[in-house]
């Protein structure tokens, strides 16, 4: 408590209109140095700090970006898979019923010729559009989500870029904050020189 009596002395003294001098003024200035060296070294840490949770929060994001596009990989696959084998069933389905048209045919002594050989190739062509179509929309779905993994996979990328560039702005501005800090001390300390 020595100190306050030198505060109060120097106050005093300030307010009116005097010089501070002597141990007052050393106590003053250093004290003010300090604070500022210090509210400098606390903003820069500050700046570090921020920087640093920016890149983190970043890589989580795109951490979280590859694990979507290799779950849309995985699901295009899948789709493009389920896709093939409705095809497949469809034509077994349909050379199950065109072989029952034609027995049909054949039972009822109807030569397979004319409507009844028409009738069965109608049914056939329709029967691969429908083993086409399925496929078709296996492949489509497969690489609209191969395309939304690309899509996850560029973003990934472009958030590990964003979080370098916040870390290396926040490592700027702590710097620029310490050069700053330094030159306000700098020209503190001279100023109660003179």
């Amino acid at each position: 408590m020595a100190f306050v009596p030198i505060v109060m002395a120097a106050l005093g003294t300030a307010a009116t209109g005097g010089v501070v001098t002597g141990t007052a003024a050393a106590f003053i200035g250093g004290g003010l140095t300090a604070a500022s060296i210090g509210g400098t070294v606390m903003s820069a840490m500050g700046q570090r700090a921020e920087g640093k949770a920016a890149q983190s929060e970043a890589e989580y994001n795109a951490q979280v970006s590859r694990n979507n596009a290799a779950t849309a990989l995985q699901s295009a696959e899948s789709q493009t898979i389920a896709g093939a084998r409705e095809a497949k069933r469809i034509r077994s389905r349909n050379r199950r019923s065109a072989d029952g048209q034609v027995a049909a045919v054949a039972a009822s002594g109807i030569q397979m010729t004319g409507s009844a050989q028409d009738a069965l190739l109608d049914s056939m062509i329709e029967g691969e559009m429908d083993a086409f179509s399925a496929k078709y929309q296996g492949q489509a779905a497969g690489h609209r989500l191969g395309s939304e993994a690309g899509n996850n996979y560029n973003r990934a990328h472009q958030q590990v870029a964003a979080g370098r560039t916040a870390k290396r702005n926040s490592n700027m501005a702590a710097f620029s904050t310490i050069l700053s800090g330094v030159s306000n001390t700098g020209l503190q300390l001279a100023s109660f020189k003179t």
